[in-house]
């Protein structure tokens, strides 16, 4: 089970250095669940693209400064997405859903892909899946490893760089 983003000042920090980072001005989130995640992307003076499949996220969403679309990310077409700086990848955390959403993240052509829930206690092949993915089938590297406070303890985000 994942935990959720915990805004604690070191929290708030990891997600000021990633959007410094970046240069990030426009997100595209893959997953936005309780919407922590999106609070600080706002907060840091993005402008937020969300999808998320579950109907139950449309009134949080709806309270918030962004866009948004309820449906599958697995049926975006990446041309309609190319505009954004960052892909953040929050979404299902199955092998064959991570996979799908890095390879729609690299057909956008974003800059930089931020991939949450990097550790091997939660979701041990999202490690695996990402490591494979930037070294055989995506224009990208790993950039950084973030780590930041959440409600199951400690979690990690990677940043990839498109090479």
């Amino acid at each position: 089970m994942e935990g959720g983003t915990v805004q604690t000042s070191r929290t708030r920090k990891v997600y000021a250095d990633i959007m410094q980072t970046t240069k990030a001005q426009s997100v595209f989130e893959i997953g936005f669940n309780q919407g922590k995640s999106t609070e600080l992307f706002l907060e840091n003076g993005a402008r937020v693209h969300s999808v998320d499949i579950d109907r139950k996220c449309k009134e949080a969403m709806e309270k918030l400064d962004i866009t948004f679309e309820i449906k599958s990310s697995s049926l975006c077409k990446a041309e309609d997405y190319e505009k954004f700086d960052l892909v953040f990848i929050d979404g299902g955390h199955t092998v064959s859903n991570l996979r799908n959403d890095l390879i729609f993240a690299s057909k956008m052509k974003a800059p930089f892909i931020l991939v949450d829930d990097y550790n091997r206690r939660s979701f041990p092949l999202i490690v695996d899946v990402v490591n494979s993915m930037v070294k055989y089938t995506i224009p990208y590297r790993i950039a950084e490893k973030y780590s930041y406070d959440a409600t199951d303890g400690e979690n990690i985000m990677v940043l990839l760089e498109k090479v």
